[in-house]
């Protein structure tokens, strides 16, 4: 008789175990109509009742569009859609029937100074850099902070636009200098055996002289020499320092330590080929002019590149260039 009953005890708890199990799964609506039978505390999204299955159509109507923060539409629950911060539209409304509103910030125009609070695409639109989130200052200046500057100088109080045509690096809207470790700038250092490295100008100083930011290994350390640019010859002059400027061409002679070693105009440094192109043509005709009437110190027709041209260089450059004369 004890057997019996114990039997039967045996088969109500299975049973009602079984139940209970039933009554604690569900349907499971995730993103985009999405369906998966789980229990309710582990469902990402919308849960349709405990044995509720996943039956055609089931989560069609638990979806619609999502206007998340940053202004895009998305497809999904109105739980997901509420756990990410967005504003849900209705069940079943597809994202070509809303119109999710455009987040504001301050819009920079391009000198970096006048700032509007408008959405991006009309700071876009007006070609100004957008900062979304961010506020331009009660008087209607950009949003400021810190920024570090090639030199390895942190400087605060500017706004991004201004830090990025000074070559630095913005540290962020409304950091300031504290704390702020900017990096110093590596250069040639040049010693006096002739080697040369990259490092920082304080380092530098220790073994030799430092040629300035940016500078490379082993052109800046070469020995000084002659820099012929445009129509102008200077001696003593670092290969770093002579370089082109626009049509003006420059070739430099290391090592060399007059302008005319032979006493008249070498070829390689002729006065004539403004543009150093390695022949006398017509177009350095033009190219001087150029330089003549934007008053470059370089079309001061046999000068050291340091003056002013004045109008009888144009005939003593035409002189020489008639007759072939470099």
């Amino acid at each position: 008789m004890q057997s019996v009953v114990r039997h039967a005890v045996v088969l109500g708890l299975v049973a009602l175990a079984a139940s209970f199990a039933r009554a604690q799964t569900g349907a499971c609506c995730g993103v985009a109509g999405s369906c998966s039978i789980t229990p309710q505390i582990m469902c990402v999204g919308a849960f349709l009742g405990d044995g509720s299955v996943c039956a055609p159509g089931a989560c069609d109507a638990v979806t619609g569009a999502c206007c998340v923060p940053s202004g895009a539409c998305t497809i999904s629950t109105q739980t997901l859609c509420k756990s990410s911060g967005g504003a849900y539209e209705g069940d079943g409304i597809s994202c070509a029937d809303v119109s999710c509103p455009q987040p504001t910030g301050a819009c920079c125009n391009a000198a970096g100074h006048q700032c509007t609070n408008v959405i991006e695409n009309d700071c876009l639109q007006l070609g100004g850099t957008f900062y979304r989130g961010a506020a331009c200052t009660p008087n209607g200046l950009c949003p400021i902070g810190a920024c570090c500057l090639p030199e390895g100088v942190c400087t605060a109080g500017i706004s991004q636009p201004s830090c990025a045509k000074w070559r630095g690096t913005f540290q962020g809207i409304g950091t300031t200098c504290t704390g702020i470790m900017c990096p110093m700038p590596v250069g040639a250092c040049c010693t006096s055996t002739g080697g040369c490295a990259l490092l920082t100008a304080n380092i530098c100083a220790i073994f030799g002289q430092w040629r300035g930011p940016g500078t490379t290994c082993p052109i800046a350390c070469l020995p000084p020499g002659v820099c012929c640019r445009g129509s102008t010859c200077a001696t003593g002059v670092i290969a770093t320092a002579c370089s082109a400027q626009g049509s003006i061409g420059a070739i430099f002679i290391s090592g060399q330590a007059v302008c005319n070693p032979s006493g008249g105009r070498v070829p390689s440094c002729c006065l004539t080929d403004v543009n150093k192109s390695g022949a006398v043509d017509i177009q350095d005709v033009f190219d001087y002019l150029n330089a003549w009437f934007a008053q470059s110190p370089y079309a001061d027709f046999g000068g050291s590149g340091s003056g002013t041209p004045v109008i009888q260089d144009i005939f003593d450059f035409l002189n020489a260039w008639f007759v072939g004369e470099c």
